[in-house]
């Protein structure tokens, strides 16, 4: 499979115009705005439905394909023997080659973006931690300079302010973007078109608008990731996770500075900063 042969819908689909009221300044006057779109995409696995996600992802292939590896049930794009997208019924079909021995969970409804995930718990001890790479020594600028680079790439969040920026970078820049209503569905999309371009994510770095919680530690640790920068807080639990697999987490990010919550080994200090581990 190749990008280029991706089913992409129309960008300006993503949003709707709707009429309001508008309160300002002890008036009322009506205007229009642009809100994000929010669509059921259910995905099934080898004619089993897994599950039925809130998005607004205009990828669906992508979409689908990040999830299910993302997720455990699926391990290569060599895998996949074909995709059927349904634009009509909001349906993705995927079909892998071999024997079907993954056990398919009980079909499930995910939230599109607050909520919770679906990573599968279970599959914690079947996970190593990453190892370091030089590749990925970030600079506090490149720091600052990447996501103020995640920001400037979403026109769907400048006219709607309703949707999570999220993109695999490397220290010199964003190679893929995505935003969508939920931050988990951006991050499977992402791990989607890494996948189906072939793409390593052993030397890269995830940027998103989200907070930094346990589902989306456990999916870049799937995916190989050993960075992750947010603009959001990280949880208790996403910490320990981060830690037990060797994952940078940096947080907080302003325009001065951020929180590195584990793994600092990656980010450059200067030797005045007094920084020992411990």
């Amino acid at each position: 499979m190749e990008k280029n042969n991706l089913n992409i819908l129309n960008p300006h689909q993503k949003v709707r115009e709707i009429d309001v009221i508008k309160y300002s300044k002890g008036k009322y006057s009506p205007l229009d705005i642009k809100i994000v779109r929010e669509m059921p995409l259910t995905i099934n696995l080898n004619g089993e439905e897994v599950v039925t996600i809130l998005t607004s992802s205009n990828i669906y292939e992508a979409m689908a394909i990040g999830f299910l590896r993302s997720e455990g049930l699926l391990e290569t794009i060599n895998q996949v023997e074909s995709i059927i997208v349904d634009v009509n019924a909001n349906t993705v079909c995927v079909f892998t080659m071999g024997k079907k021995s993954k056990i398919i969970p009980k079909k499930r409804m995910v939230p599109s973006g607050c909520g919770m995930g679906t990573v599968f718990y279970h599959t914690l001890d079947s996970l190593n931690p990453l190892p370091d790479n030089h590749m990925t020594m970030i600079s506090p600028d490149r720091i600052h300079a990447l996501m103020s680079d995640l920001y400037n790439m979403s026109d769907i969040y400048k006219v709607s302010r309703g949707v999570h920026n999220t993109a695999i970078a490397d220290t010199n820049g964003i190679l893929i973007f995505q935003d969508d209503i939920g931050r988990h569905n951006a991050v499977d999309t992402l791990f989607g078109i890494a996948m189906i371009d072939d793409l390593l994510l052993n030397d890269k770095i995830l940027l998103t608008t989200g907070r930094i919680t346990s589902e989306i530690v456990l999916k870049i640790a799937r995916m190989g990731v050993p960075v992750l920068i947010s603009k959001k807080s990280a949880t208790s639990l996403a910490v320990e996770l981060a830690v037990k697999f060797n994952i940078t987490l940096i947080g907080l990010t302003r325009v001065k500075s951020f929180i590195i919550y584990s793994c600092p080994q990656r980010v450059i200090m200067k030797n005045d900063l007094n920084y020992s581990e411990g």
